[in-house]
């Protein structure tokens, strides 16, 4: 029978999870720094996850990893990972730990709930929706420049004007949209009480 125990020291599953992670960034294609940013970012809230682990007659078979935390004033919960040992896959250890993490969450007041995970798990989360994915392809060798173009990294010292530039453009093309809709919903007002008055 699978059973679902909280834990006290997520010390060696936080490490084996960077080592999953890591691995999946390399193949993706991800470069070492990159990946060590994601990481990072991945790692950032930690102290707030609550890990359990799957066992099934006392043996170990596998972890799950939650979090609940305000999403622009939602509260969602996030499976941080859901892992059963390859050899005890398939026995229904997963949707066992998908349910207790569903109720987990929906008890500490998660009205929504996310999962990011590294690994396939098959259909065991078809009926979630998609919100977004993030794909990844390794590309061959680099093409040559067309047409005698020429291209170098951006320097540290180039990239704060750059970024100024961008975010200027960014927000003119914001503000340029948002009058233009302005000035329809205007004329389109304006058309209408013409043509009522014209009724007249």
């Amino acid at each position: 029978m699978t059973r679902i125990s909280v834990v006290d020291d997520s010390t060696e599953w936080q490490e084996d999870l960077r080592l999953r992670l890591r691995a999946s960034y390399a193949k993706s294609g991800l470069g070492a720094e990159a990946a060590e940013r994601r990481l990072q970012e991945v790692g950032a809230g930690s102290d707030d996850w609550t890990l359990a682990e799957i066992t099934d007659a006392g043996t170990r078979v596998g972890h799950v990893a939650v979090v609940v935390a305000d999403d622009n004033g939602t509260q969602a919960g996030r499976i941080v990972d859901l892992r059963v040992e390859a050899r005890h896959a398939g026995r229904g250890h997963e949707r066992v730990a998908r349910d207790w993490a569903e109720k987990w969450c929906a008890e500490r007041g998660a009205t929504r709930l996310d999962v990011r995970l590294t690994e396939s798990a098959g259909e065991l989360f078809a009926d979630y929706q998609v919100r977004g994915q993030l794909r990844a392809k390794r590309l061959g060798a680099r093409p040559e420049p067309v047409g005698g173009a020429t291209a170098r990294p951006m320097t540290r010292a180039e990239y704060p004007e750059w970024l100024d530039a961008e975010k200027a453009a960014y927000v003119g093309d914001m503000v340029g949209a948002a009058r233009h809709q302005f000035l329809g919903r205007l004329n389109g007002s304006a058309g209408s009480r013409h043509r009522a008055s014209n009724a007249k």
